[in-house]
């Protein structure tokens, strides 16, 4: 069985002009393939570059030991082996971000990567992953969108880094998509609204009621961790 997760994200320069085009987008691919747990194999690529190719254990180990730890870090975690992620400090901040969400995601999908049966997974509407670090604070989180009204919204606010967008591809299961707020969300200026689209004063009244419903979920959530 294989599964395929492709994120992308906008790394036009703001405020946006002429953007949109996949030059201007940034793209982690993690694909597994599994017959059995130990024969699963999972390769990471951002923007081209291998991140990690190896078996899909590891690509967990990595899941579990990145947590609250820049993408840069990942370099010096051992996932067994002698296996590690590499992750250029070069990279820009967007980029780093986007490999992080492509291993919570891996790691929402965890129990069903392992699972020997057929049972789909289930879906991302108006949910939460948490980066959870187990110390006290403020959690950092992805908010995947719940249903919206779209009418070329969702790739005005893709425009403006407000949103990224996750395609899964998993065998005999139909193709899903969802957006979802990042990890770290850039400021974004009023004035910049009205540049991405003519109905700039919607755009933005539209991301309040969100962010909005994002804080109220993540509430509900964030009270029942331990």
């Amino acid at each position: 069985m294989s599964t395929e997760i492709t994120l992308t994200a906008s790394t036009a320069p703001l405020p946006p002009s002429s953007i949109g085009s996949e030059e201007w987008q940034s793209v982690v691919n993690i694909r597994i393939e599994r017959t059995t747990r130990q024969l699963a194999h999972a390769k990471m690529l951002l923007d081209g570059s291998v991140v990690l190719d190896a078996r899909l254990d590891n690509l967990l180990a990595l899941c579990a030991r990145a947590i609250g730890r820049p993408a840069h870090e990942w370099s010096a975690l051992d996932l067994g082996g002698g296996v590690h992620a590499s992750v250029p400090e070069s990279y820009s901040a967007i980029q780093q971000n986007l490999a992080k969400a492509g291993l919570l995601v891996s790691l929402w999908l965890e129990p069903w990567l392992l699972r020997s049966d057929s049972e789909q997974p289930p879906e991302l509407h108006d949910d939460l992953i948490v980066d959870y670090t187990g110390a006290p604070g403020r959690q950092r989180y992805l908010y995947f969108l719940g249903s919206i009204n779209d009418d070329g919204l969702l790739d005005r606010l893709f425009r403006l880094h407000l949103i990224c967008r996750i395609d899964l591809a998993i065998e005999d299961v139909s193709p899903r998509q969802y957006y979802f707020i990042p990890l770290v969300v850039p400021g974004v200026a009023l004035h910049w609204f009205d540049e991405a689209h003519p109905s700039g004063g919607s755009t933005y009244r539209a991301w309040g009621r969100i962010r909005a419903q994002m804080a109220r979920r993540a509430q509900r959530i964030l009270r029942s961790q331990p």
